[in-house]
C-alpha cells in the first residue's frame, strides 16, 4: 500500500489537497454560523493579515524546494540559508512588534490576539522550511500529512470549543495549535528523511541566498498582498459589509486553492526542465492549458449554481454576498493566471514581473483607498488592475521564451 502511495503520490497529493481545501471551507462556514457578522469580518481581516505574514514562510518553502530539486541543497547551503532565515525572522518580528499599536487599531484586535498572530507566523516559518525540502524531493505525501495534521487539529479544536466560546481569540488558539502539531510531525518526517546522509553533503560551496530569495519573497508578498488587501479595505471602510465580502472571498478563493495545488505539483518539474527549453515550454503549456480548463468550468458554476448555495452554507445573514460571486470569480480567474506565469518566471529566474506587480499594487492601493463606495466598485477596480498586470507579464514571458529559443538555435 505504501509503495502504491509513493508511486502515485502526485495524483494523491492533488486529490488530498483539494479535500483539504474543502475542510478549510467548512472551517469558515462553521465560524460564520457561530460568530456575529462583524466578528466574522474581523476574523477574516485577521486571517488576511496572517496570510500576508505567511509571505516569509512560503518564500522559504519555494526557495528551498527550488534548490533541492536542482540538486543544490548541500550542507553549506543548508547552514548558510538557515542563518539568513533566522536573521529574516528576527528582523520581521521586530518590525511587527513596533507596528503593534497601529495594527491592533486598524484590525480592531486586542493585543493578545495580535500576539497569537505573531506566534503563528513564527511557527509557520519553521514548518515552511521543512515543507520546502519535502516538495523539492517530491515527497508530496509528506506535505499532505503535515497539512492534514495542521488543519484537522485546528478543525477539531474549533468544533469542540467554538460553540461554547465563540470568539476570535479562541479561533486563533485553534490555528496556533494546528500549526504546532504540524511542526511536530514535519520535524519527525525530516528526521526520517535525513537518517541516511545525502551524497551532496560533501560539496562545501556556499551559493548565494539573497539574490534568489529576495525575488521569491517579492512574488509571495504580492500574492498574499493581492489576496488580503481588499478584505482589510472593506473591514476598515465598509465594516457593515465585511462579513458578506468575506463570504465572497471564500467562494472566489476556492478556484485559487485548486490552482495552487496544481502549481505546487508542477513546480519541481518546471525547475527540472528549465535547462531544456523544449521540455520546459511543454510542461508550462500543459499547466496553462489545465488551469484554463479548470477556470472555464468554474465560471459556469459561479454564474449558474453557486449563488443559490450561499444561504444554504452561510445562512440568510449573508444572502447579499450571492450577487457578487460571479464578479469575484472573474477577478480570481485573472489573478490565478498571473500566479501561473509568475511561477514560470521564478523557474526561469526572471524577475521583471516584480516591476509589473509592484506598479499594479501601488495602483490598487491608491484606487481602493479613493474609491470604495460599494463592493461592486472594489471588485471592478481589482479586475482592471489584475488584467493589466497579467497582460504585461504574459507579453514579457512570451518574448523572453521566444528570444531564448532563437538564441539556442543560432
Amino acid at each position: 500500500m505504501l509503495n502504491i502511495l509513493r508511486r502515485y503520490q502526485s495524483v494523491f497529493f492533488l486529490s488530498l489537497d483539494l479535500l483539504l481545501n474543502g475542510a478549510n471551507y467548512f472551517f469558515h462556514i462553521f465560524m460564520s454560523w457561530h460568530l456575529a457578522s462583524q466578528d466574522y469580518g474581523r476574523l477574516s481581516a485577521a486571517l488576511s493579515v496572517l496570510a500576508v505574514l505567511f509571505v516569509l514562510g512560503m518564500s522559504i518553502q519555494t526557495f528551498v524546494s527550488k534548490r533541492v530539486s536542482e540538486r543544490e541543497w548541500t550542507r553549506a547551503m543548508r547552514n548558510w540559508s538557515g542563518r539568513n532565515i533566522l536573521t529574516l525572522s528576527a528582523g520581521a518580528l521586530t518590525v511587527l512588534a513596533l507596528l503593534s499599536p497601529w495594527m491592533t487599531r486598524v484590525l480592531r484586535m486586542t493585543a493578545l490576539e495580535w500576539g497569537l498572530l505573531l506566534a503563528i507566523f513564527l511557527i509557520h516559518i519553521a514548518v515552511s522550511y521543512l515543507r520546502g525540502i519535502f516538495q523539492g524531493r517530491k515527497k508530496f505525501y509528506y506535505i499532505n500529512i503535515s497539512l492534514y495534521v495542521e488543519n484537522l487539529t485546528k478543525l477539531l479544536i474549533v468544533l469542540l470549543l467554538i460553540p461554547a466560546y465563540p470568539t476570535v481569540f479562541m479561533t486563533l488558539i485553534a490555528v496556533l495549535m494546528g500549526m504546532l502539531f504540524s511542526l511536530g510531525i514535519a520535524v519527525w518526517q525530516a528526521f526520517r528523511l535525513y537518517r541516511k546522509p545525502s551524497g551532496h553533503d560533501s560539496e562545501q560551496r556556499t551559493p548565494a541566498f539573497w539574490n534568489v530569495y529576495i525575488f521569491i519573497l517579492g512574488a509571495n508578498f504580492f500574492f498574499y498582498f493581492f489576496t488580503s488587501f481588499d478584505m482589510i479595505i472593506v473591514n476598515y471602510h465598509l465594516p457593515e459589509l465585511s462579513g458578506a465580502f468575506a463570504v465572497v472571498l471564500k467562494y472566489s478563493q476556492l478556484l485559487l486553492f485548486v490552482v495552487l495545488s496544481l502549481i505546487t505539483l508542477f513546480l519541481p518539474y518546471l525547475n527540472e526542465t528549465v535547462r531544456n527549453r523544449r521540455k520546459f515550454i511543454k510542461t508550462g503549456s500543459l499547466l496553462v492549458a489545465i488551469v484554463g480548463f479548470v477556470e472555464a468550468v468554474a465560471l459556469v458554476f459561479y454564474f449558474t449554481i453557486l449563488e443559490d448555495t450561499v444561504t444554504l452554507f452561510f445562512g440568510e445573514e449573508y444572502v447579499e454576498a450571492a450577487q457578487y460571486l460571479g464578479l469575484g470569480a472573474m477577478v480570481y480567474c485573472v489573478f490565478v493566471f498571473i500566479m501561473v506565469f509568475v511561477n514560470i518566471n521564478i523557474a526561469l529566474e526572471r524577475y521583471r514581473y516584480m516591476l509589473f506587480m509592484g506598479g499594479g499594487a501601488i495602483a490598487l492601493v491608491v484606487l481602493l483607498n479613493t474609491f470604495h463606495a460599494s463592493l461592486t466598485q472594489i471588485l471592478w477596480i481589482e479586475l482592471s488592475c489584475y488584467a493589466a498586470i497579467f497582460l504585461l507579464i504574459l507579453l514579457d514571458t512570451l518574448y523572453s521564451l521566444k528570444r531564448r529559443t532563437y538564441n539556442e538555435k543560432y
